[in-house]
């Protein structure tokens, strides 16, 4: 069984692998854009072939993907747990019922918190807000469909398995979870207490998402709860925007 600076040192080389791959993606596609422009404009350069804010994201987006996909097909397909005596209808319904309630749980939390001054938005939010106004069913079907099938790929197959193959499940939870958290909630752009707040919730979320995979043994419930939680909350916001 590893011990846990051998297994630390696995995470750490993920995470490292991870970051180089999506960096070389990102210079890669970047370039392929830049090329692309001066051939559309005939070889002259304009001010207007640079990508813009929403091309840039999607850019980021697709070589973080693309990092994730290399990542888990080198060092993550026997990464995993033992399938559990459940039938794939009840693990649906587990999966459905954690995103509904993890959801309703982070919606009563946060207005809470707002109504007493404590909450500020996510970052992140405020951006998809803004691309949803402009590109509402894209939005809808990265938000739903694509970030979570990845972000579980990549947070719970390939970092939480690990550590919890190796026989360190609390350090497995804590671990994704807060790397998950930071994803979405990298700096405290709004004070030191907000963003720890925000840290907790995006953390709780990663925590239940790991749940339902360690207790189905399967990453599809995971995505599911995943999506289920981000579905409520778009819907949510497309109804009171």
């Amino acid at each position: 069984m590893p011990g846990i600076f051998s297994i630390l040192g696995a995470v750490v080389l993920d995470i490292g692998l991870f970051v180089l791959f999506s960096f070389v993606a990102m210079i890669a596609m970047m370039a392929i854009w830049t090329v692309a422009s001066l051939l559309l404009n005939t070889g002259h350069s304009e001010s207007g072939s640079e990508p813009g804010t929403t091309a840039q994201l999607l850019i980021a987006s697709l070589a973080m993907y693309l990092a994730i996909v290399v990542l888990s097909l080198w060092r993550g397909r026997r990464l995993g747990f033992v399938t559990a005596q459940i039938t794939s209808k009840k693990a649906a319904l587990l999966a459905a019922s954690s995103g509904i309630i993890l959801f309703l749980f982070t919606l009563l939390a946060t207005n809470l918190l707002e109504a007493f001054g404590f909450f500020t938005k996510p970052s992140n939010q405020e951006i998809l807000e803004n691309l949803s106004k402009q590109w509402p069913v894209s939005i809808m079907f990265f938000v739903v469909v694509i970030a979570p099938v990845f972000e579980e790929l990549f947070f719970r197959k390939q970092l939480f398995a690990r550590m919890a193959q190796a026989n360190h499940l609390v350090l497995g939870y804590v671990l994704s979870s807060l790397l998950f958290a930071l994803l979405h909630e990298p700096a405290p752009t709004s004070g030191i207490g907000d963003w720890l707040l925000k840290l907790f919730i995006y953390g709780s979320m990663g925590a239940v998402f790991a749940w339902v995979y360690k207790k189905t043994g399967k990453l599809w419930p995971a995505i599911v709860a995943h999506a289920s939680n981000n579905l409520l909350a778009v819907i949510v916001f497309l109804l009171f925007s």
